[in-house]
C-alpha cells in the first residue's frame, strides 16, 4: 500500500479471547510476533520503501500488567514505542474517566517507567489519546513533555469525529 511505516497494536482487553495477546491458553506467542513483524517488514523491503518504520504500542501499562503479551519480540522489531499515555478515556458508561494520572505529565511518567525496562535502547514516543476527552491546554502541556524528554516525535489517537477545533489548533501548534 506503499505506506510509509506501520504501528502494531497488541492489546489485551482482559477477555482472553482468541485475540488477546496476553492469553497464556494460547501457547507462547512469540513466535507468532516474530513472524507477524518480519512478514511486514519484509513485504515493505520488497516494496522499495527504504524508510519504513515499524513500531509497537498498547496500554500504558501493559508491560507491568500483562506480561504475557510477547513484547520482546514486538520490540525487537520496532523502530520506535508508543505507550498509550492517555490521561483521559471513555468509562464504560461512556463518561469520561481520568486514567494514568489524570494530566498528560503523569501519564508520561507511567508510560515512561512501564516501558523503559523493555525498551533495550528503542526511543519511547508517548501517544495522547483519546483526542475527543482533552484540551487544547493539555495538548500544549504533552508536547511540552515529549519536547522537554528530547521527543522529536509526536504520536496522536482518535475514534471518534468529534476532536474540537481547539485541540486540533494546539496539536498543529506543535
Amino acid at each position: 500500500a506503499k505506506l510509509d511505516g506501520y504501528i502494531v497494536d497488541p492489546e489485551s482487553e482482559g477477555d482472553k479471547s482468541a485475540s488477546d495477546w496476553d492469553n497464556t491458553a494460547l501457547g507462547p506467542l512469540g513466535p507468532l510476533a516474530q513472524s507477524f513483524c518480519q512478514t511486514i517488514i519484509d513485504a515493505a523491503a520488497a516494496a522499495g520503501l527504504a524508510q519504513f518504520k515499524f513500531g509497537i504500542t498498547s496500554g500504558c501499562t501493559y508491560p507491568v500488567s500483562r506480561p504475557n503479551i510477547p513484547f520482546a519480540q514486538f520490540v525487537a522489531a520496532s523502530a520506535a514505542l508508543y505507550p498509550q499515555t492517555y490521561w483521559r478515556m471513555t468509562g464504560n458508561n461512556g463518561q469520561p474517566l481520568d486514567i494514568n494520572g489524570g494530566n498528560p505529565n503523569s501519564a508520561a511518567n507511567r508510560g515512561k517507567a512501564d516501558w523503559q525496562p523493555i525498551a533495550n535502547g528503542t526511543p519511547i514516543v508517548y501517544m495522547a489519546g483519546e483526542l475527543d476527552l482533552v484540551t487544547a491546554a493539555e495538548i500544549t502541556a504533552y508536547g511540552a513533555r515529549a519536547k522537554a524528554d528530547g521527543q522529536r516525535e509526536l504520536h496522536f489517537y482518535a475514534d471518534t469525529d468529534c476532536v474540537t477545533a481547539g485541540v486540533l489548533a494546539a496539536m498543529s501548534a506543535l
